[in-house]
């Protein structure tokens, strides 16, 4: 999610609306005469994403507005490195929307906020309004909680994982479909017997796999492995490294995903390879499902299945990811942001959500066929997104978590890149990450 930030109600480049914006912060306090748009009460919603997120945006406020036309939805929508460099400044200096997006599992973000206290306590509101928090899942509503208050509602689903992959380049192999129960091993055959060079030129015209099968941490999360053990961070279980080592090999031993070079070299970003034909399976979530369905059109067929298991009659486990809303503690509009927020929560704008890609976390509306039936790439695919909430784990949350993740992650990029062994990277990195979740707390 790179590139620019975007108003949706204007086409314009939006150097010039931040500047108003800006100036009418500054000038007028956003007062009362900001707040009203044509007799209506202006809400502004701050979110992240690209085009894709832009138009289903716009299709979200049509339909809110169409029922509540007393209610003037304004939604902006910043590219993801911006939204989370700009929304703490925001927060800090009392400029934040009346209502903004959030991830309720990462560190960063969610609880992040919430220790700031940036969040008006939904309980209250809930109470009075009489809202059944058992409609979403469990799982959902529960990161939404903050020392044991309700500050977000769920906008929509976005983990665990899955793999996308080419029917067509399956056929022309003679080889089977994968299915809920293949194994690590059983889908790095298949991506060898995938990864072919066309042309005999030496170099791989296509890949079996576009990046490896488990990315980041979910790998060591789906063979058990557990964040934390005697109080500090879990990473020299052997669990843990050899995980990593085995996913990061299937790049630099197993040759069957591109290196970091070779996808710059396609001029795509990694999750856009397998949007080429040239990419027999794609690990991927679901936010890339909108994405495909507009840029493959008809030129290959394709599905989405389950992550494989790590061994045979291993048990599931996933990293569990969301995405929700909260309304910010200085805003002027809080009983409007609240009618909004309530609608795009619910069964409604869940329903919009729904029909345009999103993994909806009303319960009733993810079973419906509004999600099941409306969306590539087929029943059964979108019915697995469902399913496997029931495996779902949750990650670290706590907002400690944030440095210790980023220094991770820093120090890692080393065994992606098959620069140093995991194993060498983690001694190092044992004493360092355990001093910052003990000091941060």
């Amino acid at each position: 999610m790179c590139g620019t930030p975007y108003m949706l109600r204007n086409a314009s480049f939006c150097f010039i609306a931040v500047a108003l914006l800006l100036v009418c912060l500054v000038v007028a306090g956003c007062g009362d005469g900001q707040q009203k748009a044509e007799g209506k009460a202006r809400v502004k919603l701050l979110g992240w994403g690209d085009t894709t997120s832009m138009a289903k945006y716009r299709i979200i406020e049509e339909a809110f507005e169409k029922t509540n036309p007393a209610i003037d939805l304004v939604v902006e929508i910043l590219d993801g490195e911006s939204y989370h460099r700009k929304l703490p400044i925001m927060i800090a200096s009392d400029s934040a929307p009346d209502i903004f997006e959030c991830v309720p599992e990462s560190p960063a973000s969610f609880p992040s906020y919430a220790s700031k206290r940036a969040y008006v306590d939904l309980g209250p509101l809930v109470e009075r309004d009489g809202i059944d928090l058992d409609q979403w899942f469990p799982k959902v509503i529960a990161s939404c909680r903050f020392e044991g208050k309700l500050y977000i509602l769920p906008k929509k689903l976005n983990a665990p994982g899955a793999v996308h992959y080419n029917m067509d380049l399956f056929d022309q192999a003679g080889l089977p479909y994968p299915d809920r129960d293949w194994t690590w091993d059983q889908a790095i055959e298949l991506a060898r017997q995938l990864t072919k060079d066309l042309d005999g030129d030496g170099r791989v015209d296509q890949w079996g796999l576009s990046a490896p099968i488990a990315q980041g941490y979910v790998g060591p999360i789906m063979r058990g492995w557990e964040w934390v053990r005697d109080g500090g961070v879990n990473i020299e279980d052997p669990l843990f490294y050899e995980t990593l080592q085995r996913m990061a090999d299937l790049i630099h031993v197993e040759r069957v995903a591109p290196t970091l070079e070779e996808t710059e070299r396609s001029g795509l970003p990694n999750y856009l390879l397998f949007t080429t034909g040239k990419v027999a399976m794609q690990p991927g979530r679901r936010w890339q499902t909108a994405i495909y369905k507009r840029e493959i059109g008809d030129a290959f067929r394709w599905d989405t299945v389950w992550l494989p298991l790590p061994a045979e009659g291993a048990q599931r486990r996933y990293a569990i990811g969301s995405e929700a809303w909260g309304i910010y503690r200085g805003s002027e509009m809080v009983e409007e942001a609240w009618k909004v927020l309530k609608w795009l929560s619910g069964p409604e704008g869940s329903r919009v959500l729904g029909q345009i890609g999103s993994i909806p976390a009303v319960r009733e509306v993810a079973a419906s066929a509004d999600f099941l039936d409306n969306n590539p790439p087929s029943r059964a695919g979108n019915q697995m997104w469902i399913d496997a909430l029931d495996y779902a784990v949750q990650m670290p949350s706590e907002s400690q978590w944030a440095k210790v993740l980023l220094v991770m992650d820093q120090t890692l990029q080393l065994g992606w890149g098959g620069e140093r062994p995991f194993k060498e990277l983690v001694a190092e990195l044992k004493p360092r990450v355990d001093r910052l979740l003990q000091t941060r707390r």
